[in-house]
């Protein structure tokens, strides 16, 4: 059985328009093929877009997770180098009677300063290509 589709564009709301009276043809028609699902044309192409919808939303949460993992080993990164780079000092630092809580405030200290800086940076990059991927995305 093939089934009928009509659309009518009209400023009010659809179930009014539903009930109002149609011509004589028009209303034979509806009861031929059992009106059952009354929508508005947003809703029929929200629907028709929607699986693409959501695989778009499932590839940016994944790229969310992957920018977070990178971003967690690039500032573990940062850290090690600083420490592996200063390790002397540290030693010397702490053979002159410097406190445990004293070295971790310089270590944390200049590590906070890069990651500031790499942060400020990346956001800036992220909002110039916000534009160029916005078009992409759904």
């Amino acid at each position: 059985m093939a089934s009928t589709i009509y659309v009518v564009r009209s400023n009010q709301d659809p179930a009014e328009l539903a009930f109002q009276r149609f011509d004589a043809r028009f209303r034979r028609s509806i009861l031929r093929c059992l009106l059952a699902n009354i929508r508005t044309f947003e809703d029929v192409i929200a629907d028709s877009v929607a699986p693409r919808r959501l695989s778009g939303r499932f590839a940016r949460s994944v790229c969310r997770r992957r920018g977070v993992a990178c971003e967690s080993v690039g500032i573990y990164g940062v850290m090690s180098f600083l420490v592996v780079q200063r390790t002397q000092e540290i030693g010397v630092r702490m053979a002159l009677g410097a406190q445990r809580s004293d070295v971790l405030k310089l270590i944390l200290g200049r590590s906070l300063k890069l990651i500031s800086a790499g942060a400020a940076i990346g956001l800036v990059v992220a909002l110039m290509s916000a534009g160029a991927v916005a078009g992409v995305a759904l």
